[in-house]
């Protein structure tokens, strides 16, 4: 799993990607040819000025955009998700940008009005890496420790595994699951009142196990 910024940035107050978001998503494509596609996540941050529910909502859109850019270049729809954090996850620091409302706070808050990209698939960290651009920053790289379609497909080699790593969830509920990653992760969510990111991470830290303990000793 690769997660990307993939300088996607907007104007203050937009949510058209500006020339240079659309040359850096360009870039982003076509490394990311070569690569057998799982889900790409778009997932849209706004800067806090404005009001939290304004904010959400343009967050949205951002992510959408990038979405719409996405799939106008081939990519499948169905292959990219998009979703808006507001402004939960800033880039800046607190107190690195000043109060009030001007060109210098808003300049100052550029890098929080952004778009991230996560993408699940798989191909060679040499191919990803090689004359990546300075503001497509890495954020998180981590490879598949086991291909989620194995999981799936062995489910009941898995399920013991998985009772026992999160025992709240009732042998039916995961009877019902059969190993789908996205519906076990918004069940570990729910039952453990914790954030979809959260969720995911316990799963992939699982997946990682599950690796492990395949392994011949």
């Amino acid at each position: 799993k690769v997660v990307f910024d993939a300088g996607a940035l907007f104007d203050f107050d937009a949510y058209q990607l500006r020339p240079e978001g659309r040359a850096t998503l360009d870039d982003f494509l076509g490394r990311l040819k070569g690569t057998s596609l799982g889900m790409i996540r778009a997932v849209g941050h706004a800067d806090r000025l404005g009001s939290e529910g304004y904010n959400q909502i343009l967050s949205e859109d951002r992510a959408e955009a990038v979405k719409a850019y996405l799939v106008s270049k081939g990519i499948e729809p169905d292959r990219v998700r998009a979703e808006g954090r507001g402004t939960r996850q800033p880039v800046t620091k607190p107190g690195e940008c000043a109060d009030g409302k001007n060109a210098k706070v808003i300049a100052c808050l550029q890098s929080d009005r952004r778009v991230g990209i996560e993408v699940a698939g798989t191909r060679a960290l040499t191919n990803w890496m090689a004359g990546i651009r300075p503001e497509m920053i890495v954020k998180h790289l981590e490879e598949k420790q086991m291909n989620w379609d194995q999981i799936e497909s062995d489910w009941k080699q898995f399920r013991g595994s998985a009772k026992q790593q999160w025992g709240t969830l009732s042998d039916d509920l995961l009877d019902m699951i059969t190993g789908k990653c996205d519906q076990l992760a918004c069940k570990i969510q729910e039952a453990y009142g914790i954030t979809k990111d959260q969720a995911e991470q316990q799963l992939s830290d699982w997946q990682g196990r599950q690796k492990e303990m395949a392994q011949p000793k």
